[in-house]
């Protein structure tokens, strides 16, 4: 097995950087690369892309070997968390409207051979418009947050969305749930998971469970179907908020 412990800093230098400029390389949007081969299992800290010059991240498993990263909200350049009035027009009040984090850097994390990747997250990390096929589970610090689309989960699986060891609350935020089946009570104990419908009429399918959802968001304009079985689970334990 291989530590990389202090984690790894993704820096780009550009004519910005420089007094009268640079001839070469002189990129403000670069995207940084991190290839793994080999069998051994490698562990590295926390991946930083706060550079303002640094705007994506390629991370590749090539190796067979399980790949371990932390990915840290204070390391990535992210959009802050935005706090809106709801209905009453009043902020402090139980209806308004928080917007997660967005991760402005295009992260991906792929595998082209049978190793796979094992992402650790501190603070609120939205994933939902990244790439994470080659993720084979996503480990939640205590107070943690991961924001990702269910096609994410569905191909992550609910059940490998975890809590670290002596982690005991941490938070699920998937969006875009629409007639593909989603099942809450997969997710482990301790994770608080935030569902946010897809827009337009959507039809829930069948075999989605709300049982496990904390809160479920509804947009504006949205018309949302479901059964009496799921009605009943989200009355019994989820607040259902809306926006608009």
């Amino acid at each position: 097995a291989m530590y990389i412990a202090g984690g790894i800093v993704f820096s780009q230098v550009s004519g910005t950087d420089v007094p009268g400029g640079i001839a070469g390389n002189n990129s403000s949007n670069a995207v940084a690369a991190l290839t793994v081969n080999g069998t051994a299992n490698v562990t590295i800290g926390t991946l930083s892309t706060q550079d303002d010059d640094v705007d994506g991240l390629t991370v590749v498993n090539a190796g067979t070997g399980t790949l371990t990263l932390t990915l840290d909200a204070a390391q990535l350049d992210q959009t802050a968390a935005v706090i809106t009035a709801g209905a009453d027009s009043v902020l402090g009040t139980a209806d308004d409207v928080i917007t997660t984090p967005r991760n402005v850097d295009a992260l991906s994390f792929t595998s082209t051979s049978t190793g796979r990747i094992v992402l650790n997250i501190n603070g609120s990390v939205n994933l939902s418009d990244d790439v994470i096929t080659g993720v084979s589970s996503i480990v939640l610090a205590n107070g943690a947050q991961v924001t990702l689309s269910l096609d994410q989960v569905r191909a992550l699986g609910e059940a490998n969305v975890k809590l670290a060891s002596g982690a005991f609350a941490a938070g699920l935020v998937v969006n875009s749930i629409g007639t593909q089946p989603f099942d809450s009570t997969a997710v482990p104990d301790g994770i608080a998971i935030t569902a946010v419908m897809a827009a337009g009429n959507i039809v829930l399918d069948a075999a989605t469970n709300l049982r496990d959802i904390t809160t479920l968001t509804v947009n504006n304009g949205t018309t949302l179907t479901m059964t009496a079985t799921q009605a009943t689970q989200l009355v019994n334990e989820a607040l259902t908020t809306g926006t608009g």
